[in-house]
């Protein structure tokens, strides 16, 4: 994912950096094609925000950017035909409001505690007209393609199938009378039709129809605006502590099946854009209708109807208090249907429902439609125009793009600053060609950033967004790196994206048919700053280390190293600039090897590896050689666990750098061994990496060490017979034995064995020291065991 540039970048930036070059440059080096681009998502508010605060203009913070006019150009192009095709769209609804950044957030902006992603300001409902994008048609694709994403962790896809939130139901038409001349049809919808005659109120939210002054008394439609001002500080989502507040409208509506009169009451705990916004209140069977008959006194716990029970025999769960909320046996309050198992009396009754006519199946989803709009000047303008006379016109697409005027004064009070630029605002309508006006809203961030990695596959074309071939051509992403913090916003809006643009044609990838945008998902954890105690970094906190003062210290490459090998990338990283210093010593170990064997006359054409002219210690070297090229292509290819990568390469430092000085180093398999290290060590350490290429190919016409071949392993070397392993009493030798290389690694089969031979057991098993084992320590990779005895 690029970078969001709206301050100084941190370790964190520079960790998912690290990752997605790491793997890029190995698979240059086994000879793909690779797209790895750099850019910046450079519209939006937090980058409008750090401008005002720094007092510069946020287009003078441009190189390669989505704030280019040349790019947003394809963005505005993409919403007209999102606009074409019915899947954008205005209409005044009830939006989350950040009363500090002065602008509307989408719901995936808003957190837990009902606060802005940003400025942390608690967040309030208003009623505006706003531009949306309808993702909620594509629900049930978004859903049900996840289960083809089998490189996406877990998680993720389970916080979008949480966040889409798919619910299976019926909706039933209850019937009001609101007086002699009118009647009022409210649809409600419930995933529990088994729970119907349960029914003893119906809930409606703050905004439904029913709930205005056309339709309530002047007494009661007060205490419906005194509940609206109070929720005015928590969002249109419930919340906790204002589940139970309501107001009774006075008003019935008549049960679908039983007939019988069900009072109506506006209730704080129903969301108003979610599912028809009214809801069946069966306190036996649900918790939170339980709690809001209690608070509001609708009906006497004795006289509450429990309409399903379990299944099992012999346990009396009416007791007072209890709430049943799991399937059961439908009770003799049901009529036709007692008897019956939810599931069987959920399908009977929705049958009969659609025969009758007063109720049908329904699939409701979380997922609500995109909300698009803000009030702020940086950010790609929406390209619609709205005439008195023909309503919102599209701007014609030969006169895109709709720039962005830059004689403004940001000061991020009050709106966008675009309603006072008389010249830019003031346009003919392009259809009656009479006085209309600019839409004055921007596009969020993240329609930009939602497609940015398609438009890559074709960056400079200036006909169309990109090319169908090139974009066929490439997509899927093969890996994609970023943090879980995307995983219902810029993911799950890529997804959106890349799904319409197939159906419209615009590509069709000639790798698969998932219409996906990320075939492998891989989300490094979050870095945190060594404050008192450790914190996460942030920009919005100020708490980041600066990467150029650790770089400057350190060196890019130290400082890379560092953050693969202090954390796997799935796990917290923190952040200790002390410890690098043990990433400076090896590259200065790896240094020392290079320098053996730098100025040798062997070539590596010339590099003759059989192993039939190998002695025991170079058989070693060779099996150990190919074992860490096996586990590195693994890790690159697969497991991404950089930090076990660093560490065999270590191994392989410390086995090259203990080879007995009787050993002529420049011997094949030394040389070959330290190629190996140098190539092997390059994607993770790339600017130190083609320094040691180029001293091991003095003298000589190289290319970089990226584009030589990844190391092959050799099957065979990976089975040498027997190593020598050496066995110490107390740090002193005692004797040594041959060891099957294929255990060499397994400490207690090296152990059994040595206690097994004959030397073993005369002076270990049969204890001639006369003193306990302490401890057994395995060193120089298996090769050498010492026992230590007590003293």
């Amino acid at each position: 994912m690029f970078p969001y540039p709206s301050g100084i970048l941190h370790m964190g930036h520079v960790r998912v950096y690290t990752i997605s070059d790491t793997i890029s440059r190995f698979r240059k080096m086994l000879g793909y094609e690779v797209i790895h681009p750099m850019g910046w998502d450079a519209f939006g508010l937090p980058a409008e925000n750090a401008a005002i605060e720094h007092s510069v203009h946020p287009v003078d913070w441009t190189e390669l950017t989505t704030c280019n006019a040349d790019y947003y150009k394809w963005t505005q192009f993409l919403f007209l035909k999102l606009y074409k095709n019915g899947l954008a769209y205005q209409k005044e609804a009830v939006v989350n409001w950040d009363p500090i950044e002065q602008t509307v957030l989408a719901n995936e902006q808003v957190d837990a505690e009902g606060r802005s992603w940003r400025s942390g300001a608690k967040v309030e409902p208003r009623k505006l007209k706003q531009w949306f994008l309808k993702i909620t048609d594509f629900a049930e694709p978004l859903l049900k393609d996840l289960d083809k994403l089998n490189k996406w962790p877990d998680r993720v896809k389970q916080m979008q199938r949480y966040w889409i939130g798919k619910s299976e139901g019926a909706e039933f038409d209850f019937f009001v009378n609101v007086n002699r001349e009118t009647t009022f049809l409210i649809k409600v919808f419930t995933s529990r039709p088994d729970t119907i005659f349960g029914v003893h109120y119906l809930a409606i939210s703050i905004d439904h129809a029913l709930a205005s002054k056309d339709f309530l008394p002047s007494d009661v439609y007060s205490k419906v605006l005194k509940l609206t001002e109070e929720m005015k500080q928590y969002l249109t989502e419930a919340n906790e502590n204002k589940f139970n507040q309501g107001v009774n409208t006075g008003l019935y509506a008549t049960h679908p099946i039983t007939g019988a009169t069900i009072p109506i009451y506006i209730a704080s705990y129903v969301v108003s854009d979610y599912g028809t916004g009214a809801v069946m209140g069966v306190p036996a069977h649900d918790q939170r209708d339980w709690n809001f008959t209690k608070a509001n006194r609708i009906i006497d716990e004795k006289d509450i109807k429990r309409v399903v029970k379990p299944t099992y025999n012999g346990v009396d769960f009416i007791e007072k208090g209890e709430v049943y909320t799991s399937y059961g046996i439908l009770t003799s309050d049901c009529g036709q249907y007692a008897g019956m198992t939810s599931k069987n009396a959920n399908n009977a009754i929705v049958n009969d429902a659609e025969k009758g006519g007063y109720g049908r199946s329904a699939v409701q989803y979380r997922l609500r439609d995109w909300l698009i709009s803000r009030q702020r000047y940086w950010g790609a303008p929406i390209p619609m125009i709205h005439c008195p006379r023909c309503n919102a016109v599209p701007v014609p697409e030969s006169e895109l793009p709709v720039i962005l005027p830059t004689n403004i004064s940001l000061t991020g009070r009050g709106g966008s600053p675009l309603k006072y630029v008389e010249d830019w605002l003031n346009i003919k309508c392009p259809k009656c060609h009479g006085p209309a006006k600019r839409d004055t809203d921007t596009m969020d961030t993240f329609v930009d950033s939602s497609w940015y990695f398609i438009r890559y596959t074709d960056p400079n074309n200036t006909l169309l967004p990109f090319s169908h071939d090139k974009a066929s051509k490439y997509l899927p992403v093969d890996v994609y790196v970023g943090g879980v913090e995307h995983a219902i916003l810029h993911l799950l809006y890529s997804r959106f994206f890349a799904k319409f643009l197939h159906q419209l044609g615009m590509y069709a990838s000639m790798h698969d048919n998932t219409q996906e945008p990320f075939k492998q998902l891989v989300t490094q954890s979050t870095g945190l700053a060594p404050e008192i105690s450790f914190e996460k970094m942030s920009k919005s906190k100020y708490n980041g280390i600066d990467p150029e003062t650790t770089i400057e210290k350190y060196g890019a490459d130290a400082t890379r190293l560092h953050i693969l090998f202090k954390a796997p990338i799935s796990e917290v990283l923190e952040w200790e600039d002390s410890s690098i210093v043990g990433m400076q010593r090896w590259i200065l170990r790896v240094w020392r090897l290079v320098e053996s064997v730098a100025n040798s006359p062997q070539q590596n054409d010339d590099l003759i590896l059989d192993m039939r002219m190998m002695n025991n210690e170079e058989r070693e070297t060779y099996r150990l050689i190919n074992f860490t090229i096996k586990e590195l292509t693994k890790i690159f290819s697969e497991t991404y666990s950089f930090n076990t990568a660093v560490s065999h390469l270590i191994k392989l430092t410390n086995h090259l750098t203990s080879i007995s000085p009787n050993v002529n180093k420049s011997r094949p398999v030394y040389i070959y061994g330290v190629r190996c290290l140098v190539k092997m060590m390059a994607p993770m350490a790339p600017s130190i990496g083609e320094e040691f290429w180029e001293d091991l190919n003095e003298n000589k016409k190289t290319q970089t060490v990226f584009e030589e071949p990844w190391p092959k392993v050799d099957n065979k070397g990976l089975n040498v017979d027997d190593v020598t392993c050496v066995v110490q009493v107390n740090g002193k030798m005692r004797f040594s034995l041959q060891v099957p290389s294929s255990i060499l690694q397994d400490n207690l089969a090296v152990e059994m064995l040595i206690r097994k031979s004959n030397n073993g057991q005369k002076l270990i098993e049969d204890n001639k020291i006369g003193k306990k084992i302490k401890r057994v320590i395995h060193a120089n990779s298996g090769k050498i065991v010492n026992f230590v005895f007590e003293k």
